[in-house]
């Protein structure tokens, strides 16, 4: 039960997507905490959910026999047994967060491993607004242009010099602190490029 780990777990979510849900929480020594919990019967989803999409893999290449399209069905497959454990998320984070310096206005959530698994990650609490709010934006007096330009550059760096990078950049995964910092959440999407690919 979370009263045994928690000194105080909010039961609704504060955001939640297909695989698992988000839930405030403090810990026992009161640390503000994120605790992204999977859905409980979200193996049994993603089975009958890969069952259906080989079957239409199977209908596709009756009908028109495309070329590859048993490696996408793999891809996807590999993509979410990735995405449904939490221990490579938490790996994800620390390893693209420490390319960035603390000085770059960028920010990660920090894993807390002792109270993560496989099916549950516990980060540091980040606080922001939706990089898609734009009247928070404009409240708290953000050079939206500014703020664009160091998006763009933290993914060129990702992407071009460390090889590693956050692949589900939409505008809930990507807040703005008060001070303008760029605080990038959810890892359970991280792609790495060969040094070939980068040049």
């Amino acid at each position: 039960a979370p009263s045994a780990l928690f000194a105080r777990f909010e039961k609704v979510p504060i955001a939640s997507a297909s695989l698992g849900q988000v839930h405030e929480a403090t810990t026992k020594d009161g640390q503000r905490v994120a605790v992204k919990v999977q859905h409980h019967d979200i193996d049994e989803t993603v089975r009958l959910d890969l069952k259906t999409i080989r079957r239409i893999v199977g209908i596709v290449q009756w009908f028109v026999p495309v070329q590859g399209l048993d490696g996408y069905y793999q891809q996807i497959k590999e993509l979410l047994k990735r995405e449904l454990d939490f221990t490579l998320e938490a790996d994800n984070i620390e390893k693209i967060a420490k390319n960035f310096s603390p000085e770059g206005r960028v920010l990660f959530p920090t894993p807390l491993r002792e109270l993560s698994t496989r099916r549950v990650i516990t980060t540091t609490f980040v606080d922001g607004k939706k990089l898609g709010d734009i009247a928070a934006l404009d409240k708290m007096g953000i050079d939206k242009k500014e703020l664009a330009s160091r998006l763009v550059r933290a993914y060129c760096q990702m992407i071009f010099v460390d090889g590693i990078y956050h692949a589900d950049p939409h505008p809930g995964n990507i807040l703005v602190g008060s001070d303008g910092a760029i605080v990038l959440l959810d890892f359970g999407a991280v792609a790495e490029l060969s040094s070939e690919m980068r040049e």
